[in-house]
């Protein structure tokens, strides 16, 4: 069992997206494409076009259709392809999402769309909070990025009572608390 993705998004964004989560996975654990979205593209042509990937993506399993922003040209294409059944369409991609989406692309499509939709959500954090060294986080989760310099705004550093829910969905925070890296789940 295994989910196609397809990210439609405005320009090269889905495929930026797509090569950031193959680097980190050291290749692409599931069959996943992307389609550009430009401003001066027939966006009929383009409808065509992403069924067509959709079909080639689709091992039986369904297709999950991430898109950026709702309402927008890319997620109107997606929302064509979305029958209910087969395909699902999620908006407001982010690379948190897409990481946990290949991560679990062995999972029926309904429960990979609430894996997507809470891997979205929890990886938005606010690193706030000053008087905190570098990397260390507050009860709310908040950590100080002046003096964590760089190093910690590309962090996944989080709140200690979410470490253990992190570990389950693929997170393995770094001993230090200074970064995080992703396991990549074999067989599901």
């Amino acid at each position: 069992m295994s989910v196609g993705v397809l990210l439609v998004t405005h320009g090269r964004i889905g495929h930026e997206l797509l090569a950031a989560a193959s680097c980190i996975f050291g290749g692409c654990p599931a069959s996943a494409r992307a389609l550009a979205v430009s401003a001066d593209a027939d966006p009929d042509r383009l409808v065509v076009e992403a069924r067509s990937t959709a079909r080639q993506i689709d091992a039986g399993d369904g297709v999950l259709i991430l898109t950026d922003l709702f309402g927008a040209t890319p997620y109107n294409i997606a929302a064509c392809l979305c029958d209910g059944g087969s395909h699902r369409v999620l908006s407001g991609v982010n690379l948190p999402m897409l990481l946990r989406v290949l991560n679990y692309h062995q999972l029926p499509l309904d429960a990979l769309v609430a894996k997507a939709t809470s891997g979205g959500h929890d990886g938005v954090m606010a690193c706030v909070g000053p008087g905190l060294g570098p990397g260390q986080v507050t009860a709310t989760g908040s950590c100080d990025t002046e003096s964590a310099g760089a190093a910690a705004v590309g962090s996944q550093t989080r709140h200690p009572a979410s470490k253990a829910s992190a570990a389950v969905d693929g997170w393995q925070a770094d001993p230090r608390g200074r970064s995080a890296t992703v396991k990549s789940r074999a067989g599901g």
